[in-house]
Formats: structure tokens, sequence, C-alpha cells
């Protein structure tokens, strides 16, 4: 250490010796508590980001279905369960309204050259997307008319000596025809052999032969068989156990060489002839069946379908007059002579004809029209319209239900949220503040509380009061509060001793002063950010209660005055569309991600305002 006595005295200098100081004025002003909270808010953009999205998502609740009432509350069947379609992204092919099917059968009678696939049954060619268009192809033993081809088997069971069967329907038999049997196999035991013969409505049996080997046999219809209406009878019998045989197909023709006879049966067919007598069993073998996967473009199938129908005359002149233009408009049809090609948008495409005029009572005419109309027209569709997410079975626009069930949903959680923070901070502030006995005696009435069965409080509240608003706020705060006001107690624990409090208290300040001004506002922040999870809990206890058939309900509507809010909140929405998750998925997908973003901004806003009110945390960024 340098040795003091060798510093020279001259290196000090007074400052400011011979100035006057005064106390210097602030030039910032001052920052009070809760500008210093939202000062802190604003510095993380995650927070502010989070913030903005929720305050997004209660104005999209709040003016959505305002705008939109007609879409969630109008019932159109017609176009229920449509998948979303979304402007621009359609463009793109996300979210075009097509739909993917799947395991969708084609009995092999549509077919398209340009791919060389089958097309499957029920569905219009021009809208399947034919680039997606696979067919597979498998084998069954089912009894169905997708199922083709194939071979049909006739087994005896034990001991039996004889199966037959007859055809399902009748046969139109003249003198002359034949009868062929295409035998696929038959079984070499000994003593079988299969027999044909023809019976009529009375119950007249004529034998045509018998044959032993597979392979086509023809059979000539007997000259003792009168022209008219008879089934086929097909006999498997033997002297030998389990004998079988495989029918290919039966015809019946006038020509051999025919290729249209007058009857044939084969594959599902022929597995329709019914057992007449014996005993064994009939199955079918070896039935191919095509199954097809599509995109289907959904929207343009439903609407722009073109829909022939007859209407009365009056309705025809009626639809004329509601639509001024319309037959001013009209053009002759090059392809139909007398018929009329209306312009585009009309109710009508085309008038094909008119009927014969018929004389009616008191001397009026009675005749109709045949036309044509384009679906979505008549159902009040000028253009495919924009569904954003699909429409539900009642044919509801989603998007604008799912924002009205968020409403509804929001609206419930504020409410049950403000009477159970309200509570809960009351009570946990008594229990807190005072302790000992009162502390005692409260905790164990809220233990109580804790302890009653959820399921008796529900079956209670619903026998006593029915379904509604008011039910349901009642369940959800019964013990709802019991949460914060833990907290609230733990933070009162946790304050009321501290060096400030005492100091207060020995100036003597009352107990509603130290409750509010001194313990409440440190431990706000950890009350806060619980309070603001109660809302998306609300939410989520709500939706589980609907799932169980306690929630709001449908058409249980909520009274606000200048305004209704629906009784289907996001749990009925969820409720409803879990029942149709495999088939149309997007009833669940969108409310399920709108609660999920829901949920996560919330969790960050209580996050955020809690380091926001954190009075260990003021001054700092």
């Amino acid at each position: 250490m340098p040795n003091r006595e060798h510093i020279d005295k001259k290196e000090f200098a007074f400052v400011q010796k011979d100035e006057k100081l005064f106390d210097t004025k602030f030039e910032t002003k001052p920052i009070g508590y809760f500008k210093d909270a939202m000062i802190r808010f604003s510095k993380n953009k995650m927070n502010v980001t989070a913030a903005y999205i929720l305050l997004f998502i209660i104005l999209m609740a709040i003016f959505v279905p305002a705008f939109t009432t007609k879409n969630w509350e109008r019932q159109q069947p017609e176009v229920s369960f449509l998948p979303a379609r979304v402007p621009l992204l359609e463009k793109i092919g996300i979210l075009d309204g097509t739909r993917k099917y799947k395991d969708q059968v084609s009995d092999g009678t549509v077919f398209d050259e340009e791919t060389g696939m089958y097309l499957p049954n029920g569905f219009i060619p021009e809208f399947i997307d034919m680039k997606t268009l696979t067919n597979t192809i498998s084998y069954g033993t089912l009894k169905n008319p997708n199922y083709v081809g194939g071979t049909n088997l006739m087994q005896l069971e034990a001991n039996a000596t004889h199966l037959s069967l007859r055809s399902d329907t009748f046969v139109d038999v003249v003198q002359g025809m034949y009868v062929v049997l295409d035998l696929d196999n038959i079984s070499a035991l000994g003593g079988e052999k299969i027999e044909l013969a023809l019976r009529n409505a009375s119950q007249e049996i004529f034998p045509l032969g018998s044959v032993t080997e597979p392979g086509i046999h023809e059979f000539i219809v007997p000259v003792e068989a009168v022209d008219g209406q008879y089934r086929v009878i097909v006999t498997l019998s033997s002297t030998a156990l389990r004998t079988q045989a495989s029918l290919r197909s039966i015809t019946v023709t006038s020509d051999l060489e025919s290729e249209e006879p007058e009857y044939f049966s084969d594959g599902y067919n022929l597995s329709q002839y019914i057992i007449l007598s014996g005993a064994g069993s009939y199955t079918r073998r070896d039935a191919m069946v095509i199954r097809t996967e599509f995109r289907y473009d959904i929207y343009s199938a439903l609407l722009e379908r073109i829909i022939r129908t007859s209407v009365d005359s009056s309705v025809y002149y009626q639809v004329l007059d509601d639509n001024p233009g319309m037959l001013d408009g009209a053009i002759p049809d090059p392809d139909n002579p007398g018929g009329l090609i209306f312009p585009e948008g009309s109710p009508y495409t085309k008038m094909i004809r008119k009927s014969s005029v018929i004389p009616g009572p008191g001397g009026t005419q009675i005749y109709s029209y045949v036309v044509e109309y384009r679906y979505g027209t008549s159902i009040g569709f000028k253009t495919l319209p924009y569904f954003l997410f699909g429409t539900d079975g009642e044919g509801k626009d989603m998007f604008a239900v799912t924002w009205a069930g968020i409403r509804t949903s929001l609206f419930i959680g504020v409410v049950v949220a403000l009477i159970n923070i309200t509570i809960g901070v009351v009570y946990g502030a008594i229990e807190g503040y005072y302790g000992g006995t009162v502390d005692l005696l409260m905790e164990r009435f809220a233990e109580v509380v804790g302890r009653i069965p959820y399921l008796v409080v529900l079956t209670i509240f619903y026998a006593i009061l029915g379904p509604g608003f008011l039910t349901l706020v009642l369940i959800l705060v019964i013990s709802g509060w019991l949460g914060i006001a833990s907290v609230t107690r733990t933070q009162f624990y946790r304050y009321k001793g501290r060096e400030y409090v005492l100091a207060s208290r020995t100036l003597g300040a009352k107990d509603a002063r130290l409750i509010f001004r001194h313990i409440l506002p440190n431990g706000i922040g950890t009350i806060i950010t619980t309070s603001i999870l109660v809302v998306p809990g609300v939410i989520f206890t709500e939706s589980t209660l609907a799932f169980l058939g306690f929630g709001l309900g449908e058409g249980q509507n909520i009274k606000m005055g200048f305004f209704t809010l629906s009784g289907r909140s996001l749990g009925v929405i969820l409720n409803a569309g879990q029942l149709s998750l495999n088939t149309y998925p997007h009833l669940v997908i969108y409310p399920a991600i709108i609660v999920s973003i829901l949920m996560i901004t919330f969790n960050m806003f209580g996050n955020a305002l809690r380091d926001a009110f954190n009075p260990s945390l003021r001054g700092t960024e």
C-alpha cells in the first residue's frame, strides 16, 4: 500500500467550492404502478402478440355472429356437411371444397377411357378429379351387387341326399328355347349329379335333364312346358357325403348364338337363388369388387348438378312472373325443337317440353312443363358459395356457428370468472389475513365444498332447476372459487408479516387498508395469473359438461336485451362434431383449433400480466 505522507496536497482540489447548490427539479414525470406495469408488459413482443390475438378473437366473437345471424341460425339441410372452401387457397389446392373418398365401390359398368379406370357408383364423373382416381381389385364372398363374377357353391350337409335351388324371379319361356348351364366344377366322389328343371306358378315341374361333369351344358325346353312364366330349379343330388358343385351361370335363350339372351344369371344374380328343399349351404366364391379412391368436387357436384322435373303450368308461369326478363332472354334450344334455353342465373336452365293439354273442370286446361334447373340456384346460390369452415349437419355455416359458440362460451367464462374471482379473493383474503381459528374454520368449510362429488352436484341442480344458463353458472361457481381462494390465502400469508405491513399497522392503518393497499397489490401478480386462467378453464369445463349432456344445450338461448346469445356453445359444437369425427373431421378440427389458440393466448396473457404486476420487478425492463 502506498505511503499517504508522500501524496502532495496540491493534487487535491475542492469541487463547486464557490457555487450555491439547490435541489434540482426532476425533468421526467413520475410513473405510477399501473403505468410501470404496462411499460413492462409492452417490452415483451410475445406478450403483445398474444394480447392482440386474444383481442382479435374477442372482437370476432362479438361481430361475426352479429353480421352473420342467418348463417348460424338458418337451417339449410341441402348443403349439409360441406368441407371448407376458402378463396385464394383453393387456387393452390388447399381448402378447395373437395373431399377425398376411399373404398368407394364400382360395379364395373362405367369406364373412363382416358385414365383406364373404372368410375365409382353414385358419383358424377365430371366432378371427379381423374388425376387422383385409383382402382383396387379384391375378392370376397359377399352376396352384394357390387361384387361381380365369381361362382356360387352348392354343398350338401352330412347325410343329406339333395339340395334344390330356385330362381328368385320368373322367366318368360316358350317352346324351342334353350336353358344353358355353365357348371364350373362338381366333386367326383361318386353318384353326384346336377339336375335342371322348370316350375310354373301351379307348382308343375318339367325336368330338363342332368349333368355329372363340369362345362357348358345345353337343354331344350320340353314340349309339355307350354309358353308362360317359369322358375329355374337347380338340384344337386348325391349318395356321397359333402358333395359340392360350383355354378358359374344359367342362361335362357331362343338362339344359342345370341349375345342378348332373354334371361341371364351369374355372379350376384345367381347368388340370389333361394334354397327350396334339402339340406346344405349355398355360398358365393371368388366374387370380384372394384374399390376406388379419388378426390371429389362436392360443391360443384351438389350445386351445379342439373335436375329435370315436371312442374305444373301455374308454377311455371309464376316463376316467369317472378323473374322479369327470363322469358325475353330465352333462346330456342337447337338440340330440342320446341324447347327453350333460359339466361344464366335463371331458376330454370331449360324448358324441355310442354305436355298435352287435358280439359279440366269448368273449362280449365290442365298441362305441365318439363324443365331443367340448376340445384344451387334453386336453393338460393347464384354462384358457388365459400364456407370457410364448411357446414354442419343442418347446413349451417360452421364459420359463423363457431364464432357464435365462442361468443357464448366467452360470455359464460367471463361471468363465471368474475363471480369466482370475487368470492375467491374475498374469502382467501379473510383466511390469510386473520389466520388462526378463522383460517382453520374457513379451510375446513372449503375442503367440505371441494369434496362434494361433482356428478351429485350436477344431478341435484338439473333435477331442481333444469337445463339453462342459471343452472350452468351455479354448477361452475359452486366450487370454482376454491383455487383462487387458495392462491389468495397463500399470498396473504406470504406478505402480511413483511416490515412495511407491520410499520403501517403500527401507524394505525386499519385492516381494510392493510389488505387492499399493502398486501393485495404485492400478491396481485399471482392472483391475476390464476384469475385470467379461470376463463379458459370455465370454457373447457363447460365443454366437458356439454359432452356429458349437462351443458347449456341447443335451444337454451341467453336473452341479453338487444341481442340473444346462442345456446350452441363451444362445448355443444365439439360434442356434436365428435359423433361424426371420422366422416366429417372439419366439424371438430376448426373449433378445436380456435379453442387451442384461445387457451394458449390466455396462458401467455396471464403470465405476462403476472410479470407486469409483480411489484418486485418495478422499474425493470
